[in-house]
């Protein structure tokens, strides 16, 4: 009863996949050019571009929608940061995001983590350590956000910090956390 369930669930799930990928693109292809696209949807279409490799065309469609809704241009950013990163293409998030957070706009925290994950990738220290300090500033309950802080403390030669900010959010413990605590005991 599970729609596409045999074909999605044989040896080679790749084609059907193709297939439906393909199908779903035409349809929203069609129902765009119709006006009939709401902007959540919009933004699948971009998704969908980009699970089909077509990344050039999402980064356009992004922007068309950037341009058609102006409430829209701090989101298309955000967008286009999360296709770079699924790509690895760390350069790219860090100049989609460097302006990030908008001071106009309040902050969300997978932006600032991106932002942050990509400068520690970049090997740029210091504005790694900021971007991490400003997230967990902003998002002091976050796990990510520690994690991150941690993270660029431990990458900066400073295992000590980092062993003081794991250790003063203990509501709640995961294993990566632990995994880190144990890299900074280990580091000092």
């Amino acid at each position: 009863r599970v729609p596409f369930g045999d074909e999605l669930s044989g040896e080679d799930s790749v084609t059907p996949r193709k297939a439906l990928l393909d199908k779903a693109l035409a349809e929203f292809r069609k129902r765009e050019s119709n006006n009939r696209l709401s902007v959540a949807m919009e933004y699948e279409y971009v998704r969908a571009l980009e699970t089909a490799s077509r990344v050039d065309e999402a980064r356009r469609q992004l922007a068309r929608i950037a341009t058609r809704l102006p409430e829209a241009t701090n989101t298309a950013p955000i967008i286009l940061s999360e296709i770079y990163e699924r790509r690895g293409d760390w350069q790219n998030v860090y100049e989609t995001l460097r302006g990030y957070p908008d001071p106009t706009e309040p902050p969300q925290l997978p932006p600032l983590l991106r932002l942050g994950q990509a400068q520690l990738n970049l090997r740029m220290g210091m504005a790694a350590i900021h971007t991490a300090q400003e997230a967990r500033r902003r998002f002091p309950h976050a796990l990510q956000a520690v994690n991150l802080l941690a993270t660029v403390l431990a990458d900066s030669d400073t295992p000590e910090e980092a062993l003081f900010v794991l250790g003063q959010l203990r509501e709640w413990r995961q294993r990566d956390q632990d995994v880190l605590e144990a890299m900074c005991l280990h580091k000092t």
